[in-house]
């Protein structure tokens, strides 16, 4: 039985009132507590194997098959599918890899797309597990002071927590540019996460809540 769509199910009978709201909220905090336990696996090297993968085999990387291999450069490893992108100083090295200068010359250069961040926020990994556990959307928001309004894809950061190899007890630090101008903080900006280990991610958020964008609009057609 598929226990996130029965906890969806269930919550939606919640909010009709089909049955009793004591018996309903101990149904639902059972699912969820089996959801998070399930989502809590600590990530490992398997894992981070695997969720590479997912990055390079993404089904935009086809149309650029210099994207579906990884390419070191100055002992970095670098990979990327326009949404996400690594540079490990920890090589994966069960992860194909280009093998000619050539290629190497081709291979795009997203260093310079580091954002210059200069605020942050603060999440422990086991908690961003479990908000992701019974997620309906495929969206997240990270929300501080109501100020970003930025949402992330779920799977992404799934890939990220992976792949740079967080604990459950870790803290992750979502560095961003914060800018105090009034129309600044609508449009969408790159995450850089970083490890103790010195890896870096680039995360792309994939949208910006509609409200906003059209607050942005209207303010830039005055």
């Amino acid at each position: 039985m598929n226990v996130k769509k029965l906890y969806q199910e269930l919550k939606e009978m919640q909010d009709n009132k089909e049955i009793s709201f004591l018996t309903m909220f101990k149904i639902l905090e059972d699912l969820k507590k089996e959801i998070q336990k399930k989502e809590a696996k600590e990530a490992n090297q398997a894992s981070q194997y695997r969720y590479a993968l997912k990055v390079l085999n993404n089904k935009d990387n086809k149309s650029r098959p210099i994207l579906q291999t990884t390419c070191i450069r100055n002992g970095i490893q670098i990979f990327t599918d326009s949404w996400i992108a690594f540079m490990l100083k920890n090589v994966i090295k069960a992860l194909p890899t280009i093998e000619t200068e050539e290629e190497e010359k081709r291979y795009p250069d997203f260093s310079r797309l580091k954002p210059d961040c200069n605020d942050f926020i603060d999440i422990k990994c086991i908690d961003l597990k479990n908000d992701i556990a019974t997620l309906k959307d495929k969206e997240i928001y990270l929300l501080k002071n109501d100020y970003l309004p930025m949402a992330l894809n779920v799977l992404n950061v799934k890939i990220m927590i992976n792949v740079l190899n967080f604990k459950n007890d870790d803290m992750i630090r979502f560095n961003y540019i914060h800018n105090s101008s009034s129309s600044y903080h609508c449009y969408i900006r790159p995450f850089l996460i970083k490890n103790d280990s010195g890896d870096e991610c680039i995360l792309l958020p994939c949208r910006i809540k509609e409200e906003e964008k059209q607050w942005q609009l209207s303010k830039e057609s005055r």
